[in-house]
């Protein structure tokens, strides 16, 4: 499949806040990783191609990385051509309409990022019905080579190059992979989260910038301990040491008792419900 002597090239239809993620983690890599661009142990073939749909974010590229990483190309199809590996990284909407105009070929791998269009629908719609389609579940944070990326089916170049961007699970199933999908929904609350303790430090008379610093600070220290953990064993076992009587237990207890945890299982199934069906 690789045409640059067993490298890939990789091209983006679509550069939005998920593609450029991407395309930023990949371009930042070390030499010797995966995807070095400063020696010939990687396996891109540089530079990476990028849709011109979104300018600012496909020029910010460019600025950031040069154009010996990253080539902005005037049409999809100028994208595609050439590529060992063509990511659709558009809103549902815009694929149904975009996916049916490119010239994809069957030997083309085929990233699918797109949030709810299995990869059953990817080939119909390109055309492509032999074509090995990957799905592909990442957040922002692979930018910085943190995080995780939920792949199905497993695909070795792909675990390759997501292992360098973080953590990479191999879901069971298109099924299971909607889960974890779902799963991701809790970053937005989870910002929320974040912006809610803000805003209550600051009415304490807090400085902004010192409030934001502990905010974001803190979170990533305890969210580091998670990290650790292999099973739902050790989870419950963080929540278990709280001190009984403490005001960790004690914020525990009322947020039960006001039902937020509830409230989210049932928004993670509404979630799943939605992609399950958008899936159909």
């Amino acid at each position: 499949m690789a045409a640059g002597g067993g490298k890939l090239q990789v091209g983006f239809v679509g550069c939005g806040t998920i593609s450029t993620a991407i395309v930023r983690g990949w371009c930042r890599c070390r030499a010797g990783s995966a995807t070095s661009a400063g020696d010939e142990s990687g396996v891109l073939q540089w530079p990476i191609k990028v849709s011109q749909r979104n300018e600012a974010k496909s020029a910010a590229l460019v600025a950031e990385f040069g154009a010996k990483k990253v080539t902005v190309c005037g049409t999809n199809n100028e994208v595609v051509e050439g590529c060992d590996v063509v990511v659709i990284g558009l809103t549902p909407q815009v694929a149904l309409d975009t996916l049916p105009t490119l010239k994809l070929r069957p030997n083309q791998m085929i990233l699918n990022l797109v949030s709810t269009l299995s990869n059953d629908r990817i080939r119909e719609l390109a055309g492509v019905p032999g074509a090995v389609v990957v799905k592909c579940v990442p957040l922002p944070p692979v930018a910085l080579h943190v995080g995780v990326s939920v792949l199905y089916p497993r695909h070795e170049a792909m675990v390759t190059l997501f292992s360098v961007l973080g953590k990479v699970i191999c879901a069971e199933s298109e099924d299971h992979l909607r889960v974890f999908q779902a799963g991701t929904c809790l970053m937005g609350p989870f910002y929320q989260t974040l912006h809610t303790l803000h805003q209550w430090m600051t009415k304490q008379s807090v400085g902004d910038a010192d409030a934001a610093a502990f905010v974001g600070t803190f979170y990533s220290g305890i969210a580091a301990d998670s990290a650790k953990q292999t099973d739902g064993e050790g989870l419950s076992h963080l929540i278990a040491e709280q001190t009984p009587g403490g005001l960790n237990e004690e914020a525990i207890r009322r947020l039960s008792e006001a039902g937020c945890y509830e409230s989210e299982a049932t928004a993670l199934d509404a979630i799943l419900a939605r992609l399950t069906k958008a899936a159909l």
